[in-house]
């Protein structure tokens, strides 16, 4: 399955007309040929929400990958837990870059939802 979206926002919210296409989350508008089109690897009719799992999905690996050193480092730094108990450092590590991975998500979504509402006063 297969989604277009904003080159400038990443918003599905398009709008086409002939060879051009604008967004209506941003001020970017431009030819068809620039929409980025994504492949899904979720399967479902809902293009958003497959979208927003893919972004979920990656941003929890990159915060396993960027973040969990600096995770860990301040961890230690604190007196948490000491560098030599492997186990009980890794399992602190996993829990704070998925409390992280959380928290993004939600203030994510408090702020799309605070967009939105401001747009529809913007309207009125």
């Amino acid at each position: 399955m297969m989604t277009s979206v904003c080159p400038s926002c990443g918003s599905g919210k398009l709008k086409y007309r002939d060879q051009y296409a604008a967004c209506t989350s941003c001020e970017w508008a431009g030819s068809r040929d620039d929409v980025l089109a994504i492949a899904l690897e979720a399967d479902t009719p809902d293009a958003a929400l497959a979208v927003a799992l893919q972004v979920s999905q990656a941003l929890l690996y990159i915060l396993r990958e960027k973040a969990s050193h600096g995770v860990g480092q301040s961890i230690v730094a604190a007196g948490v837990c000491d560098v030599k108990d492997v186990q009980a450092l890794t399992s602190l590590i996993k829990a704070g870059t998925l409390g992280a991975h959380k928290a993004i998500l939600e203030e994510a979504e408090r702020l799309g939802k605070a967009a939105q509402a401001a747009e529809k006063d913007g309207d009125n």
